[in-house]
């Protein structure tokens, strides 16, 4: 069993998944700590979550999830740079997607993010 500690995803999967072949990891096997920046910058925060969410031992928030936070649920404003959309268009939808292949109903993202300012 190997452990692994990845930092500063930044939304970005497809590197994510080529470091995870190019250390061979294996879930039943291998543990994975991420530290920091899950989202954000990327086009991918969502799949990175959904990633992070079945395979992850430990889990430390950085910045940019603290932001996404602030943005979801605070009312904060998104940055021009910012890439929260598909995470926040899926806030009440399943992180992990249903086990059959079904499908999840999924609200509006500005009804999830005004719901969420509430």
């Amino acid at each position: 069993m190997a452990s692994y500690v990845i930092g500063d995803l930044q939304g970005c999967f497809a590197s994510l998944e080529a470091l995870l072949g190019r250390i061979k990891f294996k879930p039943r096997r291998d543990r994975l700590w991420f530290v920091g920046d899950l989202v954000n910058r990327g086009a991918h925060s969502l799949e990175c979550l959904r990633f992070v969410r079945q395979h992850a031992s430990a889990v430390v928030l950085g910045n940019h999830d603290l932001h996404l936070l602030a943005v979801a649920y605070a009312g904060a404003a998104q940055g021009k740079r910012d890439t929260l959309n598909a995470v926040l268009d899926a806030l009440f939808e399943p992180l992990v997607p249903p086990a059959g292949g079904g499908t999840s109903p999924k609200s509006e993202g500005g009804e999830a993010r005004s719901f969420c300012s509430q």
